[in-house]
Parts: C-alpha cells; sequence; structure tokens
C-alpha cells in the first residue's frame, strides 16, 4: 500500500472519525435513558408489522 500520494486525505479521514466518535460518545449518554424505551418501541414495531404482513 502507497501512502505517497494521499497523507492529507488519510488524515482528514483520522479527524472525521475521531470527531465521530467524541460526538457519538456525547449522544449516548445524553440518549443512554431514552434507549432502552426505543428499543421497546423497535420491538414492538416489528411485531405490528409482521402481523400486518400475516394478515394481509
Amino acid at each position: 500500500m502507497e501512502i505517497s500520494g494521499t497523507p492529507g486525505l488519510l488524515w482528514s479521514s483520522g479527524r472525521t472519525l475521531r470527531m465521530k466518535r467524541a460526538t457519538g460518545q456525547r449522544w449516548n449518554r445524553e440518549r443512554g435513558r431514552i434507549r432502552k424505551a426505543e428499543i421497546v418501541d423497535v420491538r414492538h414495531m416489528m411485531i405490528e408489522v409482521a402481523l400486518r404482513r400475516r394478515v394481509k
């Protein structure tokens, strides 16, 4: 693998990854309480969709 042509590209992608990780951690901390309820909602929605498809 040659890195001669794209040092800036690699650097910028690494920087964005780090930024995404930082924002993701903050986001998880804010939504930590809501996440469990969201998972339950998704399960209920999937069950509803399955039942509707069965009825049709």
